[in-house]
């Protein structure tokens, strides 16, 4: 029996790296069977359609029908797309499995962080913030170098079925997970209508509201950063290994800023450090333009890499600390849409605005805009602290983890 941190860990890991892998493969699927850019695009952006229509609901039924459970339904559905995506040979048989392989995993990933939060905050669900976290970034850098390597020696199928194990691996490992504590309190409603209704309602709240709006920030950051900071070093003459390394460098900073979450979120509290570290974020992505040596590039990525790696379980614990444990998977269907709503709209406000004043005043508009956005959130995230109780002077949750 595996201790439960490892437990944790291997889900995260897995959860969050088939998510980065399985997206990944299918785009080079599609590419190598000539479909067109534009087609690719579509393929690519339909793995989004369901988890953003259904996240909310499919969050709302965790409370009932527990997260190990869904996680192992949705592990199912992300098998079955893995196997049937090679025998997708164009645009529209690749969409219509797109359409089930994203909603597989995205509610692996989601249900992974749903039983997260409900294993409760305090100092052991910072703990258990910061394993996570680590986990799933690791499994997100090392998942494209594993489809990478898979398909260069054995080839795609290979590939599809290599995705197909890992994610009933998932299902195994999620099997043996701790009951997280949701059956001693009262549970919502899943249908739909209830389940929409109770997300806004808590939407509308001030700590949950800022939860969500951290959310799209942080997603948007990292969208925009994978989207055109490499165009923007192509543009001043970089090969692509010294931008595969920038790019590789601020994600290896991102990975090792986790550990720093730990001291800090008992400092500042999550909700301060989730806005102090975003701020961080997007402050660098803004001032890319201004970053014309390989120095100042790197020290860019840098900045970048330690306010992304501190924001996650500062959002994490937010969630785990501010939502009542009836209430966090329909909080957690609320960041998955929310996620997937900012995958969409900030590359192409970037794009729009590139197109009016050029590359560098997109990332000065659109960087600056949000890390405007960010500056407002951290000072809500202060004047609403002295409003909350402190969870830190007392342990809730799992205190094994």
């Amino acid at each position: 029996m595996l201790p439960q941190w490892l437990q944790l860990g291997l889900v995260a890991l897995l959860a969050a790296g088939l998510y980065t892998m399985a997206a990944l493969l299918v785009s080079l699927w599609a590419v190598s069977l000539d479909v067109s850019p534009s087609g690719v695009g579509v393929v690519a952006a339909s793995g989004s359609v369901a988890p953003l229509l259904l996240a909310v609901p499919v969050g709302a039924a965790a409370g009932q029908l527990g997260t190990r459970r869904l996680l192992a339904v949705a592990a199912v559905l992300a098998v079955v797309a893995a196997l049937a995506t090679p025998l997708a040979r164009d645009r529209d048989s690749l969409v219509a499995v797109q359409l089930l392989g994203g909603l597989g995993r995205a509610m692996a990933w989601m249900m992974a962080q749903v039983h997260l939060v409900q294993l409760g905050g305090g100092p052991a669900g910072a703990r258990r913030a910061v394993t996570f976290s680590f986990a799933a970034m690791l499994g997100t850098l090392l998942g494209p170098l594993l489809v990478g390597v898979v398909v260069h020696v054995a080839g795609y199928e290979a590939t599809f079925l290599t995705v197909a194990g890992a994610y009933g691996l998932l299902a195994a490992v999620a099997a043996g997970l701790p009951a997280a504590p949701v059956g001693r309190y009262p549970r919502r409603g899943v249908s739909p209508r209830l389940a929409f209704h109770a997300a806004l309602s808590l939407a509308l709240g001030s700590g949950i509201g800022l939860v969500l709006l951290g959310t799209f920030l942080r997603f948007a950051s990292g969208s925009l950063r994978l989207s055109f900071f490499p165009l923007y070093l192509h543009e001043l003459g970089l090969s692509p290994l010294p931008i595969g390394l920038l790019v590789g460098f601020g994600n290896l900073v991102l990975l090792g800023a986790v550990f720093a979450a730990g001291p800090l979120l008992a400092r500042c509290g999550p909700l301060r450090l989730l806005y102090l570290a975003l701020l961080l974020a997007l402050g660098a992505l803004a001032a890319t333009p201004m970053a014309t040596s390989l120095l100042l590039l790197a020290s860019c990525s840098a900045l970048w890499g330690v306010g992304m790696g501190l924001s996650l379980p500062a959002l994490l614990q937010e969630i785990a600390e501010d939502a009542v444990p009836r209430d966090r998977g329909v909080v957690m269907g609320l960041r998955q849409m929310v996620n997937e709503a900012a995958a969409l709209v900030s590359p192409l406000a970037l794009g729009l605005a590139s197109a009016r004043i050029g590359l560098d005043g997109g990332f000065y508009l659109v960087g600056g805009g949000l890390a405007a956005l960010a500056l407002g959130g951290l000072a809500a995230a202060i004047a609403l602290a002295p409003r909350r109780p402190s969870p830190w002077g007392r342990d809730i949750g799992d205190q094994s983890l």
